[in-house]
């Protein structure tokens, strides 16, 4: 018996297998390229955050430095990738923050005003030493990113093509000179968030101290430790007056040259400088030099008080210093003020000098002497010194006055206005005394602040003090100086309502100047009760919605809807900042920001007798994409020079800008993807075409129509097998569902060696087409606008973004498209 053959069972198993194959090749394939594209734009987004909390670093050790108190901070060195069932992701992306070696900050060319300061602060080279901070990542696949650095109170990023500032300077600002130096060791690489504590070295107390100083017949220098380059600091310098030149200096540092002179006469600068230590090993200061507070000349005839104060090398006050005088070898020690009181009882007519000294005595900085000269014998009353100290005026207080003329008592009525400026008189012999110190004082706390513990004399002897109320009741202001004292008691009373600095309850989600997409944006303002301006000089922003994790505007531009906080005011105030800044926050306004001047880099006034201010927070992010505001709570604090923080919570409703029902509205351009091998602002390489050719520059330019003055150009790059290729990818989102979809292209023209013919392709996510290419030819400017056909209208409604892809292939020539704007108009008519 035979059998015949049976290959039934053979065409399954066959396709089965091939189905299979097939499975794995297309697995395999998006493994090794759509999920690093994935993780790419990941890391990218991380970047972009880091480089904002770096920012607040920046922020954090110079409020540290102005303020004598520690300001932590964070800063998040890694990043997770999104999860995948049958796919596999690296490791969590790490990071490092680490100080690195800098050098020196050298002073030379200026000296100390004051004689006693000029002992130490003399015109020799005064030197600092000083660290940097740098964070560096460890991406997977974002290989191009940059270390981001903090020096000098400067970020800017690092990378292999140069160097990219990130905020302004503050090193130098007319004529104030500041100079915040790193101190520690801090070295930490892991994929989480490492925390950072910097802390004052110096001041070592809350108290600060500004030093006048002038040139000593040389132009002033400052030499900076810096790996920024020359060109950078030029630029961040280029608006100072007061700077003559920057140039390269030695060892690797930059010379800023300050003028000497302005009209004949010497510049006087106000120099301030702190220390801040980050990490460990840092380096406390200590006790450098002694000045004198007091008159070093006192004519008395009963006792007097010495008053010194003792200062380290960064000019700031030491507590806990042992101070020694040379009259009985009695000792004191310094307060939190840096300073000591002596008391000195003369015994007999004559003239005596007193020395008071730290350390050994050794250098001639190190001691400081009075001459006391004594007019007659006994021991006298005490207090009876040279000058006559005498509040004489209370500008807007009702006062009662005694037989001179003088005020004794004053009321401030806090229903009316809480800052008021009174003016005391020092004299000797009726002739008035000039740059001599005057130390203010209170009897007790809580119903009235000074604006300052001191001040100096002008021209007739006269010195001036802010007070400002926190409650009712009756307090004693005290003015000394030169042994004598004088004291006017201010009894603050409360008539009526307090005027305040009130929310008005306005706040409303916007789009800014796009007319659909989610209202990313908050409006509010705010209205200045009080009969006097008010100096606004931080915005702390905090979202309830702790996933909302960054404020950054996405444009190049400076003003509302350009900048991450615009403040219109008696008074405009702007922060830029690169790459926006991570929620939440506390933004700086004179200080934060990109690339801002004058009128923008200035703290804004809100005029008083019911000013307002409006408020522009633009655009509230999360994982980079911008997020609907309406109804979105977020917590918000208003710090002044001259007011108490004002805090209340924004609820933003659904009132900002944007279209709705039947009206037309207009969306932009949010993303890009080409093939010049940068990770670059705006580019997502998750949108398609997944194999991009050419470049895109200027993608910024697209969401405005400029008059041709601002544009994007695409253009083919020759790194294509068969020549120059062109295949880049624009994706516009938040487009809402209406009945006609129309394609704007504004003011563009082509060109090149060849046909000068570009096609525009909408396409679906994978990069499909969806129905119908364009093509743009026109060498001269030209607009045009397409109605998208039904099919590209319903995937558009279904999914709110529209994908383009501009092509030229196979005419190896090199074409290019310029293009001033872009976008898509929507509308049910």
């Amino acid at each position: 018996m035979t059998f015949r053959s049976d290959d039934r069972g053979v065409t399954v198993q066959v396709g089965t297998i091939l189905l299979f194959a097939t499975l794995v090749v297309a697995m395999s394939l998006y493994q090794a390229t759509a999920i690093p594209s994935q993780n790419q734009t990941v890391e990218f987004r991380h970047n972009e955050r880091v480089q904002g909390q770096m920012q607040d670093v920046r922020n954090a050790i110079v409020r540290t430095g102005a303020t004598g108190t520690g300001q932590p901070t964070s800063v998040t060195l890694g990043t997770q990738y999104p999860g995948h069932v049958l796919f596999v992701n690296p490791p969590p992306a790490s990071g490092s923050l680490r100080t690195a070696k800098l050098g020196s900050t050298t002073i030379e060319h200026l000296s100390a005003t004051d004689s006693e300061t000029r002992d130490y602060f003399d015109g020799g080279g005064h030197s600092f030493s000083t660290r940097a901070l740098v964070y560096a990542p460890n991406y997977d696949q974002y290989a191009n990113a940059p270390d981001t650095v903090y020096e000098n109170t400067v970020v800017y990023n690092r990378g292999r093509d140069g160097n990219a500032t990130l905020t302004d300077q503050q090193l130098v600002h007319g004529t104030r000179i500041t100079l915040v130096t790193v101190n520690g060791s801090l070295s930490r690489t892991q994929s989480g968030t490492v925390s950072l504590d910097p802390h004052a070295l110096s001041p070592s107390t809350t108290m600060t101290r500004t030093i006048s100083v002038q040139s000593d017949g040389n132009d002033p220098v400052i030499r900076i430790p810096t790996t920024l380059g020359v060109a950078k600091w030029t630029r961040l310098l280029a608006d100072q007056r007061y700077v003559q030149s920057v140039g390269s200096g030695a060892d690797g540092t930059v010379a800023v040259t300050l003028k000497g002179r302005e009209n004949g006469t010497n510049v006087t600068y106000d120099l301030r400088m702190a220390a801040v230590g980050v990490g460990s090993n840092t380096t406390e200061t200590n006790a450098t030099y002694i000045t004198n507070v007091s008159p070093k000349t006192e004519t008395v005839n009963g006792t007097t008080t010495l008053v010194a104060e003792v200062r380290d090398r960064y000019n700031n006050p030491v507590s806990g210093v042992t101070v020694t005088s040379s009259d009985g070898g009695r000792t004191e020690t310094t307060n939190e003020q840096g300073r000591v009181r002596f008391e000195y009882e003369a015994s007999e007519p004559g003239t005596e000098t007193v020395t008071l000294s730290i350390d050994d005595n050794g250098a001639e900085r190190e001691r400081v002497s009075f001459r006391i000269e004594t007019a007659s014998g006994g021991t006298g009353s005490g207090g009876g010194g040279t000058y006559d100290v005498e509040w004489v005026d209370a500008a807007g207080l009702d006062c009662t006055h005694d037989a001179n003329g003088y005020p004794t008592v004053c009321t401030l009525d806090r229903s009316a206005t809480s800052t008021h400026t009174l003016t005391a008189n020092v004299t000797y012999g009726g002739e008035p005394v000039t740059d001599t110190t005057v130390d203010f004082g209170l009897n007790r706390t809580g119903v009235v602040s000074t604006s300052s513990k001191e001040a100096t004399t002008g021209d007739h002897g006269e010195v001036q003090v802010s007070i400002d109320d926190s409650s009712t009741g009756d307090v004693k202001l005290l003015a000394a100086s030169g042994g004598d004292a004088d004291s006017v008691v201010v009894h603050v009373v409360q008539s009526g309502a307090m005027p305040e600095i009130v929310y008005n309850g306005d706040a409303a989600a916007t789009r800014g100047y796009r007319n659909s997409g989610p209202k990313s944006g908050v409006v509010f303002s705010v209205t200045n009760e009080r009969p006097e301006g008010a100096t606004l000089t931080d915005v702390h922003v905090e979202p309830h919605d702790s996933t909302i994790d960054a404020l950054s505007d996405p444009s190049y531009g400076t003003g509302i809807y350009e900048s991450e906080l615009y403040v219109s005011a008696q008074r405009d105030g702007a922060s830029d900042i690169g790459n926006g800044v991570s929620l939440p926050t506390t933004i700086d306004i004179d200080s934060d920001g990109q690339n801002l001047g004058p009128p923008f880099r200035q703290n804004p006034i809100i005029g008083g007798n019911n000013g307002t201010a409006t408020f522009y927070l633009y655009q509230f992010e999360r994982n980079g994409t911008p997020v609907e505001m309406a109804n979105e709570p977020v917590d918000v604090t208003l710090t002044f020079e001259n007011h108490d923080p004002v805090s209340f919570t924004l609820d933003a409703n659904d009132g900002g800008n944007g279209g709705g029902g039947g009206e037309q509205t207009t969306a932009y351009p949010d993303a890009f993807n080409d093939g010049d091998g940068a990770l670059e602002y705006g580019e997502d390489p998750s949108i398609p075409p997944s194999n991009p050719e050419g470049g895109l520059e200027g993608f910024g330019n697209l969401d405005v129509d400029s008059n041709d003055n601002q544009v994007a150009a695409l253009r083919e790059y020759y790194r294509h097998p068969d020549g120059f290729e062109m295949s880049i990818g624009v994706s516009v989102s938040g487009i809402e569902s209406r009945n006609h979809h129309t394609l704007v292209l504004g003011d563009y023209r082509t060109s090149g060696g060849g046909s000068h013919e570009v096609s525009v392709t909408p396409v679906n996510e994978n990069g499909d087409p969806l129905g119908g290419s364009y093509t743009l030819s026109e060498s001269s400017t030209t607009t045009r606008r397409i109605d998208l056909p039904q099919a590209v209208v319903e995937y558009v409604n279904d999914n709110g973004t529209l994908y383009l892809v501009f092509e030229d292939r196979n005419s190896n020539q090199d074409e290019r498209l310029r293009i001033d704007y872009l976008s898509v108009e929507s509308s049910d008519d």
